[in-house]
């Protein structure tokens, strides 16, 4: 069928709907079209600290992280101004708190921000040595498509409740990308983990220069895991928010806030 006439047919004034429908048909799709990007970013997590439960420091919806064999950090959910913050003391120890998501965060929410304040970095760190690798302050993105370590399996905590033994919580299995408020080098360097072949780590600030006032970041976690491990992120698994000084026996202080996940995010250079 040649589709010439159709064409013309489809562009004949008198073929096409009478004005009231034609109105509305516009502005159905302009309503549509506003409100389209509003829906979308009201899809991604908003991992924002609210109202602590009585009794406990640890954030709704998130769970405590610790580390076997290794001394606890002091953690709390504090009030600063109108908003909950996470508060970590660390002093030759690690541990934080962690929040989880069934299945994987949104694939179209790959911008990740968040603000972190922290008294000091840590003066004895260099982050690419085994024994020296702490940080003052550590957001870590855990990428795969497990939230739960094999260590939860329903079979496992089973066993383990028989032998009255508690599941401990675990990181879930998968690639991570520690952000770090770090010492030992500039930002914008990228780090293999020392500890860890599945893991790098991105120096977001370093040093003293900013060490008491909140300082906000954001991210493209899409562009940092494709240029951490050289492929497309398989999506996030779980975040992971930390201080440790349990190789360099220093004691700081963190605070962080506003962590929430956005709409793409810009092209951001030099690590910033």
């Amino acid at each position: 069928m040649n589709p010439i006439p159709a064409i013309r047919r489809f562009r004949n004034p008198r073929a096409t709907l009478p004005d009231a429908g034609r109105t509305s048909g516009i502005l159905l799709l302009a309503v549509f079209l506003f409100l389209s990007p509003a829906v979308r970013a009201a899809e991604c997590p908003d991992l924002g600290f609210s109202a602590k439960e009585e009794g406990k420091n640890v954030p709704p919806g998130w769970e405590a992280l610790t580390y076997p064999w290794k001394a606890e950090n002091l953690v709390s959910l504090v009030r600063e101004g109108k908003a909950w913050v996470l508060h970590v003391k660390s002093r030759h120890s690690v541990s934080g708190v962690m929040k989880r998501f069934d299945g994987t965060a949104p694939a179209d929410c790959p911008g990740f921000s968040w603000r972190w304040k922290v008294n000091r970095s840590v003066g004895m760190a260099v982050e690419h040595l085994r024994d020296r690798c702490d940080a003052a302050a550590r957001v870590r993105v855990i990428f795969g498509r497990e939230s739960r370590s094999p260590w939860e399996h329903p079979l496992v905590v089973r066993l383990l409740q028989s032998l009255g033994v508690d599941s401990p919580v675990m990181e879930p299995p998968g690639y991570g990308i520690d952000y770090l408020w770090g010492n030992g080098h500039p930002p914008g360097t990228v780090l293999d983990d020392p500890r860890s072949s599945r893991r790098k780590l991105m120096i977001l600030e370093q040093g003293n220069e900013k060490a008491g006032r909140w300082v906000s970041e954001k991210r493209d976690l899409e562009d940092d895991f494709h240029r951490c491990f050289g492929d497309s992120s398989p999506g996030v698994a779980a975040v992971v928010l930390l201080s440790d000084t349990d190789d360099t026996n220093e004691g700081v202080e963190a605070w962080f806030g506003n962590l929430r996940f956005t709409g793409p995010a810009g092209k951001r250079s030099g690590g910033k």
